[in-house]
């Protein structure tokens, strides 16, 4: 029996998760790469979480505002707007509060919990019509 990995079942688990378990998930990795930057300091972990982070919310996302595209593109989109978002919260906490550990980590938590309930807004409105 061979076994392939196929992302379009990815997306599916994590957009349609009604447990929360991804947006929970995402929160992890930011706790992941919080306690990375400020104890650990290990390149694999920070990589592994931040891949992580990105490929949930950059579905999230993706799948919110570019659903009627391909699933390639999709991702890249989400992944993209996913940067601009990190952009525009690290800017607004830098002028706020100083961007350091604390004010990076809060702005990884805004964009997530954006990233997670734009998700569920734009699936219970489908779900509606």
């Amino acid at each position: 029996m061979k076994s392939r990995f196929q992302f379009g079942h990815l997306e599916n688990a994590i957009v349609h998760d009604k447990k929360l378990l991804y947006t929970l998930i995402s929160y992890v990795t930011v706790l992941v790469i919080f306690v990375n930057q400020t104890i650990l300091h290990f390149l694999g972990i920070g990589a592994t979480a931040s891949a992580v982070y990105f490929l949930i919310n950059g579905t999230f996302l993706g799948r919110a505002f570019f659903e009627k595209e391909e699933l390639f593109l999709r991702l890249l989109s989400g992944n993209l707007l996913l940067i601009v978002l990190l952009g525009l919260v690290g800017w607004f906490v830098l002028i706020a509060y100083g961007l350091d550990v604390i004010g990076s980590t809060s702005a990884l938590l805004m964009v997530s919990t954006a990233s997670s309930l734009s998700s569920r807004k734009v699936r219970q409105k489908n779900v509606a019509r």
